[in-house]
């Protein structure tokens, strides 16, 4: 206790080497155990580098899914028939559409077919918001398809259109 008394230019030579040896090895004992967490942070990362280009290798030998796996992936269960039959009625009504009628009809799978929801749609409008109606309908539902529409003019009114269309909804059985 007396040494740290005495200011540091006044100790004896062999105070100030041990002292310096006492850095030098607390230096050492840091700069070792930095090495050692890099060391150890390098080996983690290269295991992870491994594992990544070993999935990799496994992904590239399985052919990419074609487009009939991705639409069918993409099919959605047949209880969302009632959320687009509800949304046919909204969007109509949203874009100004007079709904006459909608007919539903469920399809069962077949082999080489699809399960499918037909919709027998008849309603009234003009060109624009029927065919925003339409587009309204087709951009929610990525497996409804148009399979048959007739757009005619009403007689008294050349600003409406009369649409009959058949939509077909995809999904899984």
């Amino acid at each position: 206790m007396k040494l740290l008394k005495v200011p540091v230019q006044h100790w004896p030579v062999e105070h100030h080497i041990w002292l310096a040896i006492a850095v030098i090895a607390g230096l050492v004992a840091s700069a070792m155990a930095t090495l050692q967490m890099l060391g150890h942070h390098t080996e983690t990362q290269k295991r992870d580098l491994q594992q990544a280009q070993a999935q990799h290798l496994e992904a590239r030998k399985s052919p990419p899914p074609t487009t009939t796996e991705l639409f069918e992936k993409s099919l959605p269960p047949s209880q969302v028939a009632e959320a687009v039959a509800r949304d046919i009625t909204a969007f109509a009504a949203t874009s100004n559409v007079q709904l006459n009628s909608v007919q539903i009809e469920n399809q069962t799978g077949t082999q080489g077919e699809y399960a499918a929801v037909v919709y027998q749609v008849n309603a009234k409008g003009e060109y624009r918001q029927t065919k925003q109606w339409i587009a309204e309908l087709l951009g929610r539902y990525e497996t409804l398809a148009i399979k048959s529409m007739s757009v005619q003019s009403i007689a008294n009114d050349t600003a409406r259109q009369d649409v009959r269309m058949t939509l077909v909804l995809y999904v899984r059985d």
